[in-house]
């Protein structure tokens, strides 16, 4: 997450980095099944900035 994130609600996510600054008000599984659901309606910015590994 950049600096400027704001995340509330549940989160599931395979790995997470947040920068200082960041405001992470939430649940989150880091575990499970992969290709998980899309919890809430949360939807990741797609600006090239974070890649999946």
């Amino acid at each position: 997450l950049k600096s400027s994130a704001v995340i509330e609600g549940t989160v599931s996510v395979s790995k997470l980095a947040v920068e200082p600054g960041a405001t992470f008000n939430a649940s989150c599984n880091m575990g499970g099944k992969k290709g998980g659901s899309n919890p809430a309606g949360f939807k990741a910015p797609n600006n090239g900035a974070a890649k999946a590994s």
